[in-house]
């Protein structure tokens, strides 16, 4: 061999052959098993006669639970796994960041703390030293507490007197106007019997009994459409036609229709004795009597004068009417009053009225100006407005376009025709 090897020294013959990392695993692998009783051989002898006890006592089924600890702890090595740990710590703690690392930390995968949520903890543990120190201080701080402004169950004595005065002079306010009430409820009554003996003298003077005129007309709401309604049928043309027929037409005889020759009476009268005269007029009276017309008698009949003072019927409603209110105020009776509305058809004839569209309408004038509530001098310049405004008939042709446009179409037709 060392012919072969020329040039070689004779301690560089023979060389220690040194193991691997995987077959030193391998190794100790085996050999933490063989411990735990894995496995029943191992390869080193020498290992295996030395730690025979050790092996036998780990596995013995009457192990204690300390002992089984501590077997554990040492084959698994915990105590290593605290140790990395640590010295992962320390090395984030001691290493030198990048300059990537520096410059974008988010791109270089590193977790920046943010200062939002220092401020967040901090502030929780300050307001949580604070609760504790004032633990005694402010007891149930986080409930607001109500205190009521009397309290139910307390033994002062209550000072009600204001309340006492207040109720008091509710009350008498309260009598006073029921009081009103039935004073305005009197004066009703008597305006209503005096309107119902208005009535029978109407009737009478009418000469119909049977006039439809009831008192529940006087109950209601005063209403001047319903009061004019009703006065219409009562004295509608039935009426005067049922007064026509039983009306007698008196019948007047030739000689009344004669004119007498007072000149020739007078002579003779004169001519004919006292005596014979007398006997005469006594004749004549009863004969006079006897002749009189139905005429004469209808013209000779008492008839009522008219009396100025005497109200009319419609004066009698308005003061009935007159007296009731809707509430006092100051003591006064109060009610709503009515006016008469200035008539205004804001520069439209019925036809453009009928005719026109809505918006046509409501261009020329809105609906809300006139529904709305205005004094008598408003109604009156409105009117005059319009009424102006009506004068200009471009204006109004070219604001009510529908209208005069249908009346175009109809005189066309008509020139056609």
């Amino acid at each position: 061999i060392k012919s072969i090897l020329p040039g070689t020294d004779d301690d560089d013959l023979f060389t220690r052959k040194l193991k691997t990392d995987e077959e030193k695993t391998k190794e100790e692998q085996d050999y933490i098993e063989w411990l735990k009783g894995q496995k029943n051989e191992i390869t080193d002898s020498s290992i295996k006669s030395d730690l025979k006890y050790l092996h036998d006592y780990w596995n013995d089924p009457s192990l204690s639970e300390r002992d089984r600890f501590l077997r554990d702890f040492i084959l698994n090595k915990m105590h290593l796994q605290h140790a990395d740990d640590d010295d992962d710590d320390d090395d984030d703690e001691t290493r030198i960041p990048s300059y990537d690392e520096i410059v974008n930390p988010t791109a270089a995968g590193v977790v920046v703390a943010d200062d939002d949520d220092d401020d967040e903890e901090f502030e929780k543990a300050e307001e949580f030293e604070r609760k504790f120190n004032f633990r005694f201080q402010e007891p149930d701080t986080e409930f607001l507490k109500r205190y009521p402004r009397t309290i139910d169950d307390s033994v002062r004595r209550k000072d009600d007197r204001r309340k006492l005065k207040r109720a008091e002079k509710k009350q008498r306010k309260e009598f006073e106007r029921k009081q009103k009430l039935e004073e305005i409820k009197r004066l009703k009554n008597l305006k209503k019997k005096e309107i119902f003996d208005k009535m029978k003298r109407l009737k009478t003077v009418a000469g119909d009994e049977d006039l439809p005129v009831n008192i529940d007309d006087l109950d209601a709401d005063f209403d001047p459409k319903e009061y004019d309604r009703r006065m219409q049928q009562i004295f509608n043309d039935d009426y005067y036609q049922k007064g026509a027929e039983e009306e007698d037409v008196p019948e007047v005889s030739d000689e009344e229709l004669q004119v007498e020759n007072w000149d020739q009476t007078e002579d003779k009268e004169k001519a004919v004795p006292k005596s014979v005269q007398s006997s005469n007029q006594e004749e004549q009276g009863t004969k006079n009597s006897k002749k009189k017309s139905k005429l004469s008698q209808a013209i000779s009949q008492s008839k009522p004068k008219f009396d100025p003072k005497e109200k009319s019927f419609e004066q009698y409603f308005d003061e009935y009417y007159k007296l009731d209110c809707e509430d006092f105020v100051g003591g006064m009776p109060v009610r709503f009053q009515y006016r008469q509305v200035e008539p205004n058809d804001f520069g439209l004839s019925v036809e453009e009225i009928l005719a026109a569209d809505d918006r046509e309408l409501n261009s020329w004038c809105s609906l809300k100006k006139t529904s709305q509530y205005r004094s008598k001098d408003e109604e009156l310049r409105d009117y005059h407005v319009y009424k102006n405004k009506a004068k200009n008939p471009e204006k109004k042709r070219k604001i009510l376009a529908s209208v005069y446009q249908e009346k175009n179409d109809n005189d066309e037709s008509k020139l056609e025709v």
